[in-house]
């Protein structure tokens, strides 16, 4: 539920006010129907603001706002396994109170700088029946934006972000639970909530020329993360049993980020290119030891598409990644890098009859098997008046796996896929007008 009030004639400029309820259930059955686990989420959230002080002369804005937040979290487990873990249920409570100063300083649309900085007081509440505890932390989200428009097509923007968040209430639970099937999370020693912040900081310089289709920016990001809590864990019987410290740690990412597109009349053709490279460093503890985890990395991709006649049109799309990790500043297991091509064409060589083969290769030097992958594609359509005729031809090379590994220097994970041999299917359309 959302409700909003305006009155600009003395008193409250504004007032905002949220009420927001969820309920989700997760039904996970583990492997070889060993066990079942059932996990039960609520949340019920509302907040309100007004406007206390306001105050506007040319080229310059003033708001001074109050804000409230409520929030209570509610999970429930039911998992035993082997009759070793038991019912889990854990509750939190988190009740705010801010002021924030707005300040808002423009020249029309070519120079605007927006800044507020809501700062007061969280009350935070956790209770699992037989342990509970309460804390009271100092809040504070920073944000700016300066924005400069020189010109109609050029436009740069420096932005800060300040956020916060606290532990939900599933995060907190001493009992073992699973979150896939490899994977259990846990809090055994009863560790306490801790505030985590973030700062984001972006500059942004962007071109557009529409009647050129000529588009392009450049971004240069930094975040600066402190976690109030890190994770150990061990592995058991091929599980990894994820547990809560009582440890901050900290992580940094840089990132540069380019784009360009160009359209062009000619063939009604545009050809796209994006370039992102960056390092990312973070803390993880092994045995109460604090190590370094730094990873560089590189993506580069180009993509283009024509329609070259009303028989032929072609597009294809390109990209190539790069990734260096590196433990306590010791390089680890070599550089790692991934390439994927798609290509399509559809060609018509009568009215009636639509031919589209495809191709997809995809390379990667992570495993020594199935390094190299490549998947051909082709369907057909024939048209007899209101009938469609259709020959869907899939997996022509009968590949039987396809392992896809994705890493952008932040997250890697790996996926396998069993797949359909060789396979073609006949259909039939048929249009009614």
């Amino acid at each position: 539920m959302k409700l909003n009030y305006k009155k600009h004639n003395g008193g409250i400029a504004d007032a905002s006010f949220h009420i927001s309820y969820n309920d989700k259930k997760g039904l996970l059955n583990l492997p070889n129907n060993e066990f079942c686990q059932i996990v039960d989420q609520r949340s019920f959230n509302i907040d309100g603001s007004g406007s206390l002080i306001a105050l506007s002369i040319p080229h310059f804005m003033f708001n001074l706002n109050g804000e409230v937040d409520a929030s209570w979290q509610h999970a429930n487990t039911n998992l035993d396994i082997d009759n070793q873990s038991m019912p889990d249920d854990q509750q939190t409570w988190q009740v705010g109170a801010r002021v924030t100063p707005k300040i808002f300083w423009h020249y029309g649309q070519k120079f605007q700088w927006l800044i507020y900085v809501p700062a007061g007081f969280m009350y935070y509440k956790s209770d699992n029946q037989t342990w509970n505890y309460n804390k009271t932390f100092f809040s504070i989200r920073p944000y700016s934006n300066i924005t400069y428009k020189p010109s109609d097509r050029l436009s740069f923007s420096l932005t800060t972000i300040g956020e916060e968040s606290l532990p939900s209430a599933i995060s907190l639970m001493v009992q073992k639970r699973f979150i896939d099937y490899r994977t259990t999370i846990s809090n055994p020693g009863h560790i306490e909530a801790t505030m985590n912040r973030t700062l984001k900081t972006a500059f942004n310089a962007s071109y557009t020329n529409v009647l050129d289709m000529l588009f392009g920016s450049l971004a240069l990001t930094y975040v600066q993360s402190r976690y109030g809590n890190s994770s150990g864990y061990d592995i058991t019987d091929d599980i990894i049993n994820y547990i809560r410290l009582p440890y901050s740690t900290n992580s940094r990412i840089w990132q540069l980020d380019q784009t360009f597109s160009k359209g062009f009349f000619r063939w009604n053709s545009k050809v796209s290119e994006s370039f992102s490279i960056g390092m990312n460093n973070s803390e993880y503890y092994i045995n109460d030891e604090i190590h370094e985890g730094k990873s560089k990395y590189l993506r580069a991709k180009l993509s283009y598409n024509a329609t070259f006649t009303k028989w032929l049109s072609f597009e294809t799309s390109n990209e190539y990644t790069l990734s260096k990790s590196f433990t306590d500043g010791k390089a680890n297991d070599g550089t790692k890098h991934t390439f994927t091509n798609a290509t399509s064409i559809v060609l018509w060589p009568f009215k009636q009859l639509n031919v589209s083969p495809s191709v997809m290769f995809y390379n990667n030097n992570y495993s020594t098997s199935y390094r190299n992958n490549v998947f051909l594609n082709c369907n057909i359509e024939y048209t007899l008046g209101n009938t469609i005729l259709s020959l869907q031809c899939s997996n022509l090379l009968n590949n039987d796996v396809f392992r896809r590994y994705n890493d952008n220097g932040i997250i890697r994970y790996s996926s396998e896929y069993h797949l359909r041999g060789r396979t073609i299917m006949v259909g039939i359309r048929i249009r009614i007008t």
